[in-house]
């Protein structure tokens, strides 16, 4: 297991015996769903082999229990949003913090392109992957976390940008060549998608869609793998 993870979880356990302790169950609640996605990333690789599955077996397992949390709680998600300005507001967020990125983003573009052509099954694959990850993130943090919470204010929102910073810096999927920079932005980014999740009466939908949007630079450097002229050894 990567040093990452058993930090991860010597944090987590640490904050589940003192929520016990103290007789805390509204946070312990919090941390153990918070939690849950984590645990199952660091025990995964260890029982996947045993049962042999696939190394897609993982991406299934990690987002079905991302949702997990919310289900068992029974929150009613509010998924749709009549209001297209909602989309554009929490789209428009995400797009600044590209911008302040985008030097960074025009690099790993033209490097991707010096990557093996990606077939069209790997591809979908990949798409899939991190649209459904993105999804299960939004509904972790927004529909399960910040409905855990009874009233939100400024500091409840860093608390946010901090929670989610911490999934992604000890999510073991996640990219090595992160660097702090990249987890200041993870943070801003989840900061501003909590705003517009209570400015939207708890409506997902455009907060996803946000997500989605900051996403996009994945998505860019798919396509152009896919396109490359390169063709993949099989």
């Amino acid at each position: 297991m990567p040093t990452k993870q058993k930090v991860s979880l010597f944090i987590i356990v640490v904050l589940l015996l003192l929520c016990f302790i103290l007789d805390e169950h509204s946070v312990l609640i919090l941390l153990l769903g918070l939690s849950f996605p984590l645990c199952i990333m660091a025990v995964g690789p260890y029982i996947y082999p045993l049962l042999r599955t696939g190394s897609q077996t993982r991406f299934y397992v990690l987002t079905i229990s991302l949702f997990i949390p919310a289900l068992i709680t029974s929150n009613n998600i509010i998924w749709a949003s009549d209001n297209a300005s909602h989309f554009l507001v929490a789209a428009l967020g995400s797009i600044l913090l590209l911008s302040l990125q985008i030097k960074g983003i025009i690099k790993s573009i033209r490097v991707s392109s010096l990557f093996p052509k990606m077939t069209f099954a790997v591809y979908t694959r990949q798409v899939l992957n991190i649209t459904f990850l993105t999804f299960g993130e939004e509904v972790l943090f927004r529909a399960f976390f910040m409905k855990q919470i009874p009233s939100i204010n400024g500091f409840e929102y860093l608390i946010c940008g901090f929670v989610f910073s911490f999934y992604h810096y000890f999510n073991r999927y996640a990219k090595n060549i992160y660097t702090v920079k990249d987890y200041n932005y993870q943070f801003l980014l989840a900061v501003w998608l909590a705003v517009c999740f209570e400015m939207f009466n708890h409506s997902i939908m455009p907060v996803i869609f946000g997500h989605l949007v900051y996403n996009s630079t994945n998505y860019i450097v798919y396509t152009v793998q896919l396109l490359n002229h390169k063709q993949v050894d099989q």
